[in-house]
């Protein structure tokens, strides 16, 4: 890994007008404190700036290829899980980033390895990672969790989330919250079905973050053609044979201040 100058800095934002008001305002102040502003984004990058909301930070890391440069956010969005400040704060996070007097916080992401007929191919994702059928398929898939069967799930498809996306589309689905401290993985149905063919587990499955999750399509799946979506990015691979998903090994690095508490802003942003 190269050595990272603290002094550069790369700025991703949204297209929002306060947004840019937000970028001309830390442009000016970082200008006058000696620090350089890049156009595009290496592993020599002191700082990434993320200036929008959370939908713009998954941009950017996916964008930067999970850059592993420290990140701050500046919220100027709606909910900002990901962002730790607003423009009125940049003056006194310069301030706090110069005296060191920050945290980092580690999120890990995760990998998911799908085999086809045609080659193997590798998506990762900070929320999580969706598997369906094409428009309104319903899907067939033999989950395993390190080698041990699960279910037979039938249904429209299934969700694997992160714990820091537990409060993005899985909470939409009526997954569990999970703190980021649990390391932890949750497997959440998409409209299961439940009928006397059928019978799929209705409620989120939380396993330790260090096991292999497996699908399999079965039965009438075998061959289709699946729809996998990566936090909002989406991708068709046909004929899957199998999809195994892991905690990735490449996290990411939030610059959090000492007195960041996840259940203050959970309560703030959501409860």
């Amino acid at each position: 890994m190269k050595k990272l100058d603290r002094k550069k800095i790369y700025i991703y934002q949204n297209d929002v007008p306060k947004s840019y008001e937000a970028r001309q305002q830390f442009t000016d102040e970082v200008t006058k404190r000696g620090y350089t502003i890049v156009d595009s984004y290496d592993e020599t990058v002191g700082l990434i700036t993320c200036i929008g909301g959370d939908g713009t930070f998954l941009r950017l890391v996916h964008a930067c290829d999970f850059p592993t440069s420290p990140i701050i956010g500046i919220n100027t969005g709606h909910l900002g899980f990901f962002q730790e400040i607003l423009p009125e704060d940049i003056s006194g996070f310069l301030d706090s980033y110069e005296k060191q007097e920050y945290t980092l916080q580690s999120i890990w992401p995760i990998d998911a390895i799908i085999d086809t007929v045609n080659g193997t191919y590798q998506l990762r994702g900070v929320n999580e990672i969706v598997i369906r059928g094409p428009h309104t398929h319903l899907t067939h898939l033999g989950i395993e969790i390190d080698g041990s069967l699960v279910q037979e799930f039938y249904g429209d498809g299934l969700l694997v989330s992160t714990s820091m996306g537990s409060t993005a589309y899985n909470y939409a689905l009526g997954g569990a919250i999970i703190p980021p401290q649990l390391d932890a993985l949750q497997i959440t149905p998409i409209a299961p079905s439940n009928t006397n063919a059928y019978r799929c587990f209705r409620s989120s499955i939380l396993y330790p973050a260090n096991m292999t999750m497996r699908m399999t399509p079965i039965k009438r799946s075998c061959g289709d053609t699946l729809e996998i979506i990566v936090d909002g990015f989406d991708y068709l691979y046909e004929e899957v044979q199998k999809i195994t998903i892991n905690r990735s090994g490449a996290g990411l690095h939030l610059v959090r201040f000492h007195d960041y508490n996840y259940w203050t802003k959970l309560k703030s942003k959501l409860l």
